[in-house]
């Protein structure tokens, strides 16, 4: 895991990861219009403890598509991937 890039936006740990992906998470394509200059496919989208928490994910570098590698973990501060989110509930 690249825990620098990973957890600098705020104080998450790998915990906090961990929480997300327990918390039935809804996954959610990174981009709604397909636009490819984002670096994540997907997002891993979850409320723990109140607060509605995302993973992006990134291809595996093996290039498996069974497999993704967590590249980012922040709060979704995004009104439209709240929507998002709530609305696939």
């Amino acid at each position: 895991m690249n825990r620098p890039h990973l957890f600098k936006h705020e104080t998450f740990s790998e915990d906090d990861l961990w929480d997300v992906w327990a918390s039935d998470p809804v996954f959610l394509p990174a981009s709604p219009d397909g636009d490819a200059d984002w670096l994540a496919d997907w997002l891993m989208v979850a409320e723990v403890a109140g607060d509605v928490l995302f993973a992006a994910l990134a291809p595996a570098r093996s290039g498996s598509l069974s497999k993704a590698r967590p590249i980012g973990l922040d709060r979704v501060k995004n009104e439209d991937l709240l929507r998002r989110y709530y609305e696939s509930r």
